[in-house]
């Protein structure tokens, strides 16, 4: 769409079920939706940080796992432990 237009001709570009959608709101449902998206756009930050901190949980996990193996095996070949 191009912002250089009037509104009624901006408006003629939609398809004619978006313009009744956006014919029916009211000035109320326009500022909810706006804070939907807000609400949106942090639930898929909070989603990537969680995604994110699981890789890092597990990750560490299994470091920690062949780490301590490791050391048991070098513990081993040096006969501290049987």
């Amino acid at each position: 769409m191009d912002e250089q237009k009037a509104p009624a001709t901006r408006l003629a570009e939609l398809p004619e079920e978006t313009r009744e959608f956006l014919a029916k709101l009211q000035p109320g449902d326009i500022a909810l939706m706006r804070e939907g998206l807000g609400l949106l756009r942090a639930i898929f930050t909070l989603g990537r940080f969680a995604r994110w901190l699981a890789i890092t949980v597990l990750g560490l996990v299994a470091g920690s796992v062949l780490f301590w193996e490791s050391v048991t095996k070098i513990l081993t070949w040096l006969k501290v432990i049987k």
